[in-house]
C-alpha cells in the first residue's frame, strides 16, 4: 500500500474512533426471547448502568427487528415524580432514552422497559457519576488532623444501590422504601400500607454521613427550604476509623441505613429525614404516603334464599264456598337482608386481597330490615373484592291458625280475616350474595339518584 492510501486508511480510523467517542458509553440491549421482552445493559453488570454526570441519554441496541416505536420506558418508582421522565426517540445514532431534568438530579433510580406492552421481568439499576472524593475544606494546607467536612458535601455524594424488595411483604405486614437522605423516594413496595405495617426505610450513604442521621414519623407537613444549599455551612467532623480526603487513600464506601417504623394512624403519613450534628436537629427532606384504616369487620345488603319459606294463609273459593288455604312451604324464599360479617382472623386493611383463606372467611349476622323483629340470620361468609357470599341458618317465627279459633287449613270459613299469631323460632338453612354497603350505596345513587 502506497503513503497515501496508508493515510487515507489512518483518517478513516481515527474518524471511526471520535464517532465512537460521540457515541453515549451507557446503553441498554433490547430484545425478544419468544414473545418476553429481553433487557440487559451494556457492561460488567448486566442489571446495573454507571452513567456519568453529563450524560443525558442512554443509547438502546434493539435486536430482533425492534423499533423505537416497539419500546416505552418508565423511572420507578412510578408516580414519584409524575409524568415520566424518560422518553424513547430517534436520533442520528439510534434509538435513545432521553433523561429530563428531572432525571438528571436523582442520584439513582431504576429503569422499567415495556416492549408492545409487555413488561420487561428485568429492571437496570443506574447510578450517576464518578465515585470521586468530595474535597475536604483543610486539604492542601498540611493540615492532618480530625478532618471536617461539609455536610452538603457529603449529602451529593451519588451511592449506587441494589433494590431488593421481596414479593411477599404485605403477608409480613412489612412495607420498604428506598429513599435519598433528602427524601427523594427512588423505589417502594407496591402494596398498600395500613396501620399494622412495619414501614422499613433504607438510605444509603457516605459511613460519615450514617451516624448523624435521623428517620423518624411526623404528623406535620415541614416546607424545606431548596435541598441544594442544605448543610452547606455545617461541618462535620471525620470518624475514627474512615478514610479522610486529601490523602489519596480510597474513599470509604456507601453503607445502608435501615430504619423501621410502625404504629402510622390512618390517612396521611410522614416521615421526616434529619441530620443530628453539635446538638441541633437539621431538617434534610421528608417524603409522605397513605395509610389505610384497619376494619373488624363489613356491612353488606342484598338478597338471600331460604328455605325457611314464611306460611301464608288465604282464602279459597270453591263451589260457592270459602276455604282457609296455604301456601306451598317448600318453595324457597328470596329475602332482602342487612349483614354484619366480623373478620374472625382480626382487623383487615379493605384494599389489600386475603392472603388465604382462613383470612377471607368471616362470622355473618343479618337481619331482613322491612321485618327486623321476626329473622334472624346467623352464617360464614367469604368475600371477595366488594361482595360477600355466605350461607348459615336463618331463623324466624312464622305465622300459625290461631290456636283457640279451632280451625285448620282446608276448613270452611266464613269471616273476613283469618286468625294467625306468631309462633316460636323455626330454622332453616339460607345461602346469599350480598353487596359491600358502600358499594351497595354507591349503586343504588347511581342507578336511582339516591341510596335508601
Amino acid at each position: 500500500m502506497n503513503r497515501s492510501g496508508r493515510a487515507i486508511g489512518m483518517l478513516l480510523l481515527l474518524a471511526g474512533l471520535g464517532l465512537a467517542a460521540c457515541a453515549s458509553a451507557a446503553t441498554i440491549t433490547i430484545g425478544m426471547n419468544g414473545d418476553k421482552p429481553r433487557v440487559a445493559a451494556v457492561g460488567p453488570v448486566d442489571t446495573k448502568l454507571q452513567l456519568e454526570e453529563s450524560d443525558k441519554e442512554i443509547s438502546l441496541d434493539l435486536k430482533n427487528g425492534l423499533t423505537c416505536a416497539n419500546v416505552k420506558a418508565d423511572m420507578l418508582p412510578q408516580g414519584t415524580m409524575g409524568k415520566s421522565p424518560l422518553e424513547v426517540a430517534t436520533s442520528s445514532e439510534g434509538c435513545v432514552l432521553k433523561l429530563s431534568d428531572a432525571a438528571l438530579g436523582v442520584p439513582s433510580f431504576s429503569i422499567q422497559i415495556a416492549v408492545n406492552g409487555k413488561v420487561a421481568s428485568t429492571k437496570i439499576v443506574v447510578a450517576r457519576g464518578k465515585q470521586e472524593a468530595p474535597p475536604r475544606p483543610n486539604a492542601g494546607t498540611g493540615t492532618d488532623t480530625a478532618g471536617e467536612f461539609s455536610l452538603a458535601t457529603l449529602l451529593q455524594r451519588s451511592c449506587p444501590m441494589t433494590f431488593a424488595i421481596p414479593n411477599d411483604l404485605a403477608k409480613q405486614d412489612r412495607a420498604i422504601f428506598y429513599v435519598t437522605p433528602l427524601g427523594t423516594v427512588l423505589q417502594r413496595s407496591p402494596d398498600p400500607i395500613d396501620e399494622n405495617d412495619v414501614v422499613e426505610v433504607h438510605i444509603w450513604v457516605d459511613p460519615r454521613l450514617k451516624p448523624l442521621l435521623r428517620v423518624k414519623r411526623t404528623s406535620a407537613i415541614r416546607t424545606l427550604g431548596s435541598i441544594s444549599i442544605v448543610g452547606q455551612d455545617i461541618k462535620v467532623k471525620s470518624l475514627p476509623g474512615l478514610t479522610r480526603e486529601g490523602t489519596g487513600e480510597e474513599q470509604p464506601p456507601c453503607e445502608e441505613l435501615v430504619v423501621s417504623l410502625g404504629d402510622f394512624a390512618p390517612g396521611r403519613a410522614e416521615v421526616t429525614i434529619s441530620a443530628f450534628v453539635d446538638s441541633k436537629d437539621i431538617p434534610l427532606g421528608s417524603f409522605d404516603f397513605v395509610v389505610g384504616r384497619l376494619y373488624h369487620g363489613t356491612f353488606s345488603f342484598g338478597p338471600v334464599l331460604t328455605w325457611n319459606t314464611e306460611r301464608e294463609f288465604t282464602l279459597e273459593s270453591r263451589n260457592d264456598s270459602t276455604f282457609i288455604g296455604q301456601n306451598d312451604p317448600k318453595d324457597p324464599e328470596v329475602l332482602w337482608t342487612i349483614f354484619y360479617s366480623a373478620y374472625l382472623s382480626g382487623r383487615r386493611d379493605l384494599e389489600k386481597p386475603p392472603h388465604n383463606l382462613r383470612e377471607a372467611v368471616s362470622l355473618s349476622l343479618g337481619v331482613v330490615p322491612d321485618d327486623f323483629s321476626n329473622h334472624v340470620l346467623v352464617g360464614l361468609s367469604v368475600d371477595w373484592r366488594t361482595f360477600v357470599f355466605s350461607v348459615g341458618g336463618h331463623w324466624r317465627r312464622q305465622s300459625e291458625l290461631e290456636p283457640t279459633s279451632g280451625l285448620a287449613v282446608g276448613d270452611p270459613f266464613t269471616g273476613t280475616e283469618i286468625p294467625t299469631h306468631r309462633r316460636p323460632w323455626t330454622g332453616d338453612v339460607y345461602v346469599g350474595a350480598t353487596l359491600d354497603l358502600r358499594a351497595a350505596a354507591a349503586f343504588l345513587t347511581a342507578a336511582f339518584g339516591s341510596a335508601p
